[in-house]
């Protein structure tokens, strides 16, 4: 069995967002450069296909993400809707407006709290026409911050790679301070904190609430493979997987994960286990 902790189905809002309407160039320019391809049913942005998908590679369950700050056409209430149709598939992660901390908060309280949603995603530092923040912008993320810990909420924040002003917004002490702060406030970091692969690894081996989910990063880039040295030592109930689906499809995301190096019993973990006990499904 295996949760995919990062799928973006092309349904409602997000068939309006770059990964959709541009799909072909993509496929284009990622392949050669990760080795793997966009699936059929990202290119026929068909969300019947993609749940086929999911059965034949034996995805049981996949977070959905709803991203403000790249896609503002993407809705909660369209993860809403998604759940009411696919609610054994599907999981879902309410997205924040961190530009707008009051509207955040009264979110987390109708999406999650008194809502369907198992989490929430932060993206503070991917805002492209509004103002990035750090993660441990105190002003402005604290208060979300202490809501999440409170309702002990799991907190999913894209930290690593591309799309931040620069490189800065994803030092690791960034995220260190957060965890540090909030020593009961489960922390997920997509895209594994890329390039600092080893300075996220031995963080999360030292802060209990840091978890990592390295996601296309994990896929032939460099240092992915320090993701699999720690998931195999220090770190083999930190690590999750994910695809970053439509960008990867189910089918080369879980044969990457599977002919990296993990052991077997930690490999189980890794596609499973982690995401479960996050996620209170075991």
């Amino acid at each position: 069995m295996i949760i995919d902790f990062r799928v973006r189905p092309p349904f409602k809002g997000y068939l309006k967002d770059y990964l959709y309407t541009d799909i072909e160039s993509i496929d284009q320019y990622l392949s050669p450069k990760y080795g793997a391809r966009v699936s059929a049913s990202a290119l026929h942005r068909s969300l019947e296909e993609l749940v086929q998908e999911m059965v034949q590679w034996d995805v049981v369950k996949a977070c959905v993400p709803i991203r403000r700050a790249d896609n503002p056409e993407s809705t909660n209430e369209d993860l809403i809707d998604l759940l009411q149709i696919y609610p054994e598939q599907f999981i879902g992660m309410a997205g924040l407006d961190v530009q707008d901390t009051t509207t955040a908060l009264q979110e987390i309280e109708h999406y999650v709290v008194q809502g369907p949603c198992k989490g929430v995603l932060l993206e503070p530092s991917i805002y492209k026409n509004q103002k990035a923040f750090y993660a441990n912008d105190e002003k402005q993320m604290y208060p979300l911050y202490e809501k999440l810990e409170q309702e002990n909420i799991l907190t999913a924040i894209t930290f690593g790679g591309l799309g931040s002003p620069d490189s800065t917004y994803y030092m690791p002490q960034v995220i260190d301070q957060v965890v540090r702060d909030f020593p009961k406030l489960r922390v997920v970091v997509c895209h594994g904190g890329w390039p600092w692969v080893t300075q996220i690894c031995a963080l999360a081996f030292e802060r209990d609430n840091l978890y990592i989910c390295p996601d296309i990063y994990q896929l032939n880039v460099p240092g992915c493979q320090e993701y699999v040295q720690a998931a195999n030592y220090i770190l083999q109930d930190k690590i999750l997987y994910g695809t970053t689906y439509p960008l990867i499809s189910m089918q080369d995301g879980i044969q990457c994960y599977q002919n990296s190096g993990f052991k077997s019993d930690v490999l189980e973990k890794v596609l499973y286990h982690n995401a479960a006990r996050l996620l209170d499904l075991e």
